[in-house]
């Protein structure tokens, strides 16, 4: 049986160096799903430093341009990173899919990898907590992001929230 740990946090506010430290003294291998583009200069040096915080046999799995589809075969992997849950989320929209189609996306997803790795680890982020966004698809994208953080948050057996580096355990059902 699979454990599904569940991050949530604000930006910056640690969630990925969490994730990351799951791992420090785990003796398989473990598969990092990539969901970032380095868009800009920004980006890119954000993406070293999370890439230089993970071990070098680490098996990276770049999946921005394909969200919730990432091809495992051939790989001998036991655990999984996915880092965001909320960039994915954000191509799909980008894509016009509905939010019952995001959502069922995450399901199936969710059902796949349960099935192939005893340990799987989803970073997002928390978007619920500030303002009312202005913007009709900023609304939209909280809207559709939330659903999805909390089916995650229900089907995982332990949720933590960063704030400020430090993790506040919300769940524990193991």
């Amino acid at each position: 049986m699979s454990e599904i740990i569940f991050i949530l946090g604000g930006a910056e506010s640690g969630k990925s160096s969490f994730g990351v430290r799951f791992f420090k003294n785990f003796k398989g291998k473990v598969g990092f799903v990539a969901t970032c583009v380095a868009s800009d200069p920004e980006m890119k040096i954000k993406i070293k430093k999370h890439k230089n915080e993970r071990p070098l046999n680490w098996i990276t799995f770049e999946s921005a341009q394909t969200p919730f589809k990432v091809n495992f075969d051939h790989q001998q992997i036991d655990s999984l990173l996915i880092d965001s849950l909320t960039l994915w989320v954000s191509s799909l929209m980008l894509q016009n899919f509905k939010k019952e189609d995001v959502q069922n996306k995450c399901k199936e997803f969710l059902n796949e990898v349960k099935k192939k790795f005893k340990q799987i680890v989803i970073v997002s982020d928390e978007v619920g907590q500030g303002i009312v966004p202005k913007n009709q698809n900023a609304r939209l994208f909280r809207q559709i992001l939330g659903a999805v953080n909390q089916e995650v948050a229900q089907t995982a057996n332990k949720v933590f929230m960063i704030t400020a580096g430090i993790p506040l355990l919300l769940k524990n059902d193991r």
